[in-house]
């Protein structure tokens, strides 16, 4: 049954560790729904999860995984664990699996992931991915669709794409552990670990020595993403100190250029916020600044990236 309506969605956690991924992952499902989020330490479940008729999703302490759907079952259903918190038939997942009074989390054939329950238990991101992942598998099973980033909704991939390289892994290697452990779709784990090794090459030709990058921030947007993490604000409220601020970061940027003497520049990225909230005037008074104070940048000659 294909379920992609929904008007209001409660989520409850027992910690604030949850609650980014659990936030996100329901709007990546729900994308119109009204996402009512609260903290309570003093509940029972690790998570709970509430949407449109009663249908709710609950991880309790011990683990186990308690759901309800649509109000139809006066009985919850309890996923029973066999005490390594996952339900028996998920052992094969590859995601926490348990070894008499060990925990396995993550793939199992990566021995860095082991310990005792308590030090499971005490593993913060090692909950924190575990629960996501139960939420996700409820949420996927509930609408009978996949996200095409999976459970990575809303984070960057490549930097787990990254390190799983740096680890070792061929690229083959990676789309199968972003598959597994994530839930990323076989052509966005491709793409992610493409990306990753064309990385790779672009950062062996730094210069860790003498070299420097350049960001330059323009901290204004249209609308702010619900995910997103970085210091910004509309453009609505703050468009009568869009001079200011411009006006302040082109002395900083010279300032830069004077102290950065005897140095190559890498690379140049000019981020936020949203770049292009500055008009076509104010943007082209920012580049001719850049281009004027490193020559290396003039044209994008010399540096491996002008972004």
């Amino acid at each position: 049954m294909i379920r992609n309506l929904c008007k209001t969605a409660v989520v409850s956690c027992k910690e604030t560790v949850y609650t980014y991924n659990l936030f996100h992952m329901v709007k990546a499902f729900f994308p119109d729904a009204e996402i009512r989020q609260t903290v309570d330490e003093e509940q029972e479940p690790l998570v709970n999860l509430v949407l449109d008729g009663g249908s709710f999703f609950s991880i309790m302490p011990d683990l186990s995984v308690k759901t309800k759907d649509d109000g139809k079952d006066a009985n919850p259903q309890e996923s029973v664990m066999d005490g390594a918190g996952l339900p028996e038939d998920k052992e094969d997942s590859g995601v926490a699996r348990s070894t008499g009074d060990s925990w396995l989390i993550g793939s199992t054939d990566d021995s860095s992931l082991t310990g005792s329950k308590g030090d499971w238990e005490a593993d913060r991101q090692a909950r924190k991915k575990w629960v996501t992942l139960q939420v996700y598998e409820f949420l996927a099973a509930y609408t009978g669709r996949q996200l095409a980033w999976g459970m990575l909704t809303g984070v960057r991939p490549v930097k787990l794409a990254m390190g799983r390289l740096e680890a070792g892994d061929d690229e083959e290697g990676i789309r199968a552990f972003l598959s597994r452990e994530y839930r990323v779709s076989e052509e966005k784990a491709g793409l992610a670990a493409q990306i990753a090794v064309r990385e790779r090459e672009l950062l062996g030709r730094l210069d860790y020595q003498k070299g420097f990058s350049l960001y330059i921030g323009i901290p204004f947007c249209p609308s702010i993403c619900t995910y997103c993490s970085f210091s910004s604000s509309p453009i609505g409220l703050w468009k009568n100190r869009i001079e200011d601020y411009l006006y302040a970061l082109l002395r900083e940027i010279r300032a830069l250029g004077a102290l950065g003497q005897g140095r190559k520049l890498d690379t140049v990225y000019i981020g936020g916020g949203t770049p292009v909230t500055l008009e076509g005037a104010q943007l082209d008074r920012l580049l001719s600044v850049i281009e004027e104070t490193f020559a290396d940048a003039a044209g994008g000659k010399g540096i491996l990236e002008y972004t």
